[in-house]
């Protein structure tokens, strides 16, 4: 305010398509030079990074290409803030860059099964260097796994799959749009994938746990279990005094979806390939120019390349006695999902109502998940198969019950968890208003398979409308969230309240304001489209 930058670089801390939009576009600056760092708190402060440079970027698309931009490290932005305080500050910037037709390259590597069906691993090839950990620790895991893996085969170790195995790396993203948009037969084929991104931060310098991460609940699956299981094994590296249990040294976690990698386009419903992501995560190098090989723990590498080499083999030759271990493994995990409901009630961060709707949603959701195995089971063992299904299933609701009962004992014997929420959700004026919105019983679904990514679209817009919505999008805390989870259960057969509900069950998130004013932004993109 009150500063004329056109035709100067504008120095500041912030996202560089907002600050672009705002000092280039709008205000006529010539380009802009951030100091930003981003932190992820108690792990990543920007004190700790301040001879570091972050990797940030916007990117152009259909529109004409307007000002450049430079990162520098927090202590050269004090520097030159510092300089600047001072008086007129000159500088020199050289940019050698345009705008043309090319290529990207997806790299696929294939061993054959005795079926058309395939199991699928990748792995992102992009960044700017160092990018030990993100993302050259993901590829370098992948082709050792598809190395040791046809050797095996090769020499009569390991029989020949009966599904086919394959390995794709890619341009993050936007590889995997393509490859998905290439191969739609192939896509149909492939009963499940892994993705490997940052799989190789050594956890005594900079890296958080080895995380397996789950598929939204949207896509019923079993993989995340699967994966999370080989590593607790493969992990095991040392024993107790007297050697009677074995355990690991390394942290490592399985966890609700995120995103933020290319199994959320994999794993989006309207794709349907079951993918977890397996990460270290968080890591203090992360997108900055100190992530380099001397960061890297090889061992974390070879438990990873062990563990995908094991979960590939085992779905491409998965037999009947597997897939009931396999599910054994489910039920334990979802049990302990299912008594965590009860704990946040008793802790009072669950109304009663709340931790009831959430035992059913994840009974539906584990129910979904065990019949989603069918898949995997060979032709000949189908009728054993339900015949196992259906006992499993009924634990399941016996179960469900049990856990049910156990709240409602609670509650009769005086334990309160949190007042039980009005039906808006949030008691304010924007938020009852919306409640009463039309749009809430409609149902929609996306035009295109594949999760929308939004910005690539935004140009079509005014620049006030592209500015204005950019601008809310923050301050909405976890819309990003709510955005990906609402297409997926937006399938064309829910309303969008009913998806919203989905989303609330699956993530804690709920923000029916933004929400309608985002499904109206797809609508109007031609992104979403009304199913009569």
């Amino acid at each position: 305010e009150n500063v004329d930058v056109k035709g100067k670089l504008v120095l500041t801390t912030g996202l560089p398509h907002r600050i672009h939009d705002i000092a280039v576009r709008k205000f006529g600056a010539a380009g802009i030079v951030l100091d930003t760092m981003t932190e992820f708190l108690p792990f990543r402060r920007r004190e700790d990074m301040m001879d570091a440079v972050l990797y940030l970027s916007y990117w152009w698309h259909d529109e004409e290409e307007t000002g450049f931009g430079f990162m520098v490290s927090p202590r050269r932005g004090e520097q030159l803030k510092k300089l600047c305080a001072q008086g007129p500050v000159k500088v020199f910037a050289r940019v050698d860059a345009e705008l043309y037709p090319g290529e990207m390259e997806n790299i696929e590597a294939f061993i054959p099964g005795e079926t058309e069906e395939e199991v699928l691993l990748v792995s992102h090839l992009c960044h700017p260097k160092p990018g030990a950990n993100d993302n050259a620790s993901g590829p370098s895991t992948l082709l050792e796994t598809a190395r040791s893996l046809q050797k095996l085969i090769a020499d009569g170790t390991l029989p020949k799959p009966r599904r086919g195995i394959r390995f794709l790396m890619m341009p993050e993203m936007t590889g995997t749009h393509a490859y998905v948009h290439m191969h739609p037969e192939r896509i149909k084929r492939t009963v499940a994938a892994l993705n490997l991104d940052m799989v190789g931060g050594d956890q005594r310098k900079t890296s958080g746990p080895l995380t397996v991460e789950k598929p939204s609940r949207a896509m019923p699956s079993y993989v995340a279990e699967l994966a999370y299981g080989i590593f607790d094994e493969v992990a095991q590296d040392v024993k107790n005094f007297t050697g009677t249990q074995g355990y690991s040294q390394t942290n490592y976690v399985l966890t609700a979806f995120s995103g933020g990698s290319d199994h959320y386009i994999l794993a989006d419903p309207s794709v349907g390939i079951p993918c977890p992501m397996m990460i270290t995560w968080p890591d203090k190098t992360y997108h900055t120019s100190i992530d380099t090989v001397e960061n890297i723990d090889p061992k974390l590498m070879e438990k990873v390349a062990v563990t995908a080499g094991a979960y590939l083999t085992f779905l491409a030759n998965a037999e009947l006695p597997d897939l009931l271990m396999l599910a054994g493994r489910m039920s334990a995990h979802f049990a302990a999902e299912m008594e965590r409901q009860v704990g946040a009630y008793v802790d009072g961060k669950a109304s009663l109502s709340v931790a009831l709707a959430r035992l059913q949603f994840l009974q539906e959701r584990q129910e979904a998940d065990l019949r989603a195995l069918e898949r995997l089971v060979p032709p000949a063992q189908v009728e054993a198969w339900q015949e196992q299904l259906g006992k499993k299933l009924a634990l399941l609701a016996a179960h469900g019950k049990d856990v049910a009962d156990q709240l409602h004992t609670l509650a009769a014997a005086g334990v309160t968890g949190q007042v039980e929420p009005n039906g808006a959700g949030d008691a304010t004026e924007a938020a009852e208003a919306s409640a009463q919105d039309p749009l809430l019983q409609n149902v929609f679904v996306r035009r295109n398979p594949g999760p929308i990514d939004l910005l690539s679209h935004m140009s079509k817009l005014p620049e006030d409308e592209r500015a204005d919505f950019i601008a809310k999008a923050p301050k909405a805390g976890a819309l990003h969230s709510v955005m990906v989870l609402l297409q997926y259960w937006l399938d064309g057969k829910r309303t969008l309240q009913e998806a919203i509900h989905a989303v609330e069950m699956e993530a804690g998130l709920k923000d029916v304001p933004n929400t309608l004013e985002y499904v109206r932004l797809l609508l109007k993109l031609e992104l979403l489209e009304e199913v009569k």
